[in-house]
């Protein structure tokens, strides 16, 4: 996909700088790793300012976790874009969202984009698993999406959002146990469908499947991370792999 600079997708009708051109440099144009710390409620986005990070995740599983509930879509669409509104108003960062699958069809992850820009979102990752979806960790039986329904809520997005959101895409072929072709195959498909970034996953204890991807992606859009498993302490932040200019 051709690159387009933070000046052209940049500002407003008003000029002001969106939240997502300060977030897009950091995925899309950064030739070294960048990282993005977890946050779950406003307190810990301030404290990751603090520490000196540049930019927030706001996962699902621990916004679910703060909220009493398990990582299956017990917590609603609203309760999410309420805690990243605290999150937004503890902290100057620019927050990429999880949006787990999206809440259901293209129509509630569309609703769900527009929501999350009204309060100063800067990003949406968007998984494709079923609804509800599972926590990738739990159980062996993990439902994924049809690739062009997939596509679809992609679309659905980049309509409502425009450029207003980076859209991560976010494959659980691995997870589910899925061959690495169509995990590559998927990556594509959600490519053309206007994804910024592609966020690979997977259960091994090693970066094998990882590297993997990355070797037959070939960089045609940035890798997104989630180091879970392939770090010996267990970190709630992801790492950012953009692809070379």
């Amino acid at each position: 996909m051709q690159q387009r600079s933070v000046r052209e997708v940049g500002s407003d009708r008003s000029g002001k700088t969106l939240p997502a051109d300060i977030l897009r440099p950091q995925i899309c144009s950064n030739d070294d790793l960048s990282f993005l710390m977890e946050a779950h409620d406003g307190l810990s986005g301030a404290i990751a300012q603090r520490a000196g990070f540049k930019g927030l995740w706001a996962s699902g599983l621990s916004i679910a976790s703060s909220l009493g509930s398990r990582d299956a879509n017990e917590a609603s669409w609203s309760q999410l874009v309420d805690v990243v509104e605290r999150i937004m108003d503890s902290t100057e960062l620019p927050v990429l969202v999880d949006g787990d699958s999206g809440f259901g069809n293209f129509n509630n992850a569309r609703l769900l984009a527009r929501k999350l820009r009204q309060r100063g979102a800067a990003g949406l990752a968007l998984q494709d698993s079923c609804f509800p979806k599972m926590n990738s960790f739990v159980g062996e039986r993990h439902a994924i999406a049809d690739v062009k329904e997939f596509s679809g809520r992609l679309r659905a997005v980049r309509d409502t959002v425009g450029q207003d959101l980076v859209l991560v895409a976010r494959i659980e072929a691995l997870i589910a146990g899925r061959p690495m072709e169509e995990a590559v195959s998927r990556a594509h498909a959600h490519a053309h469908a206007g994804a910024d970034a592609i966020l690979i996953h997977s259960r091994k204890s090693t970066a094998e499947e990882i590297l993997a991807f990355a070797s037959a992606w070939q960089n045609r859009l940035p890798i997104v991370i989630i180091p879970t498993n392939t770090i010996k302490r267990r970190s709630l932040h992801i790492a950012m792999r953009a692809s070379p200019r």
